[in-house]
């Protein structure tokens, strides 16, 4: 995405500045970004995204398992609370970035999926908001892309239909697809249409658990932390792993949805 007088399309990197020990878990995080206009040779200085005044746990948006909350070690589930998710509508010349922030575990308040644009490829980011429908609930592992037409599609795993009380009760997760109209005028995102990507909720206390780890590399649930979708000619392609409900040797599938939409 070049500027007006620029040679070559802009690199955009995003990163996390994760402060603290690798043996944290509620690090405190500040996403930053810079660019280069030179294919890479000469990078500009880095800018803040969030929070923009300084490092804070609650940019580190880790889920956990709601009945370990209290326990003196709680479980989380592995996800992409460190990991900046972009996508880009070149037509408009808009850059999206998702973040996990929020936590029970920081600040009493359920990880979310939290949006942001650059309109000038780069220079300065605004913030969107909070966009996974259900704020009760935490939402975690985001995925992003922009369709032929300009929509956002955004993916995401919750527990909204999780209403149980204890370990022993079956960690009910789902996977959505909402898809979003952005106005860049007024900085508004407005809900088109969300789709239940699974048939049936799944269990994450089944998922493989990891017994050890680090800030960087944490323990938890895990079905994985890097997410994607794509679309090509008309279709949404969407993958993203589930726990089948008798699975043997097999904890865990990898699925595939495609959606037909239109391009106008």
């Amino acid at each position: 995405m070049p500027l007006k007088g620029e040679d070559f399309s802009r690199i955009i990197v995003v990163y996390p500045l994760v402060y603290g020990s690798n043996t944290q878990d509620d690090v405190p995080i500040q996403f930053r970004s810079t660019y280069s206009v030179d294919q890479g040779n000469t990078w500009s200085p880095s800018i803040a995204i969030t929070p923009p005044d300084a490092p804070s746990t609650t940019a580190n948006g880790i889920t956990i398992d709601p009945d370990t909350l209290l326990l003196p070690d709680y479980i989380p589930i592995r996800s992409a609370n460190t990991i900046p998710i972009l996508a880009s509508d070149r037509k408009r010349n808009i850059l999206y970035l998702a973040t996990q922030e929020n936590s029970l575990v920081v600040n009493d308040i359920p990880s979310g999926i939290f949006l942001y644009v650059t309109l000038n490829s780069g220079l300065s980011w605004i913030p969107v908001g909070q966009i996974n429908t259900d704020k009760n609930t935490q939402a975690f592992n985001q995925s992003l892309t922009v369709l032929d037409n300009g929509i956002l599609a955004v993916s995401y795993y919750d527990f909204r239909f999780y209403n149980g009380t204890s370990q022993n009760d079956p960690l009910s997760t789902d996977r959505w697809q909402d898809f979003y109209w952005y106005n860049p005028e007024s900085n508004e995102l407005k809900l088109i249409e969300e789709l239940r990507l699974t048939k049936k909720t799944f269990d994450m206390r089944k998922a493989p658990l990891l017994t050890s780890g680090t800030a960087l590399v944490p323990a938890g649930y895990f079905l994985g932390d890097y997410m994607e979708q794509a679309n090509y000619k008309g279709k949404l392609y969407n993958s993203y792993p589930t726990v089948p409900k008798i699975y043997f040797n097999n904890p865990s599938n990898v699925n595939l949805s495609i959606i037909k939409y239109k391009d106008e």
